[in-house]
């Protein structure tokens, strides 16, 4: 796995990432974005990765209705709260990991979320290649 930054990693250790989307604006984001997945995503039981998936809030609720969710995310403290929330969900997993070098076999996902990773890597080769780790990853169709 390619090093983190060290700033983001030092931004993301202190933690605050798993309470983020629950007051405010950023609830409001949260919600809107459940919304419009709701809108798009295909039935339960399809397999979610959810890269850059950070402390699993919306892998948990993906798993809660029924998806078999993989959440794959840099910070080590990240995928521990993940693992928490997942833990009641036989079909669900966190793994750490880097969205350059997805850790899924080809064509193996029903959808992709990649609410983070495209910010937080600025160089465009980094970008490109987690698209086409997004495109061998996904199923025909896939989303």
């Amino acid at each position: 796995m390619a090093e983190l930054d060290t700033d983001i990693l030092r931004y993301y250790n202190r933690g605050r990432e798993d309470a983020r989307l629950s007051a405010g604006l950023s609830h409001i984001e949260y919600l809107r974005t459940l919304e419009i997945l709701e809108r798009y995503l295909p039935d339960p039981p399809a397999a979610v990765y959810d890269i850059g998936g950070g402390p699993g809030r919306y892998a948990r609720v993906l798993a809660e209705r029924g998806y078999k969710v993989s959440l794959l995310d840099p910070v080590p403290l990240h995928v521990e709260q993940a693992t928490e929330k997942l833990r009641d969900f036989s079909n669900c997993e966190a793994t750490l990991g880097d969205a350059r070098a997805l850790p899924y076999p080809d064509a193996s996902a029903d959808v992709v979320l990649l609410f983070g990773p495209l910010y937080h890597l600025q160089a465009d080769e980094d970008r490109q290649q987690v698209l086409a780790e997004v495109g061998r990853v996904l199923r025909p169709g896939g989303i």
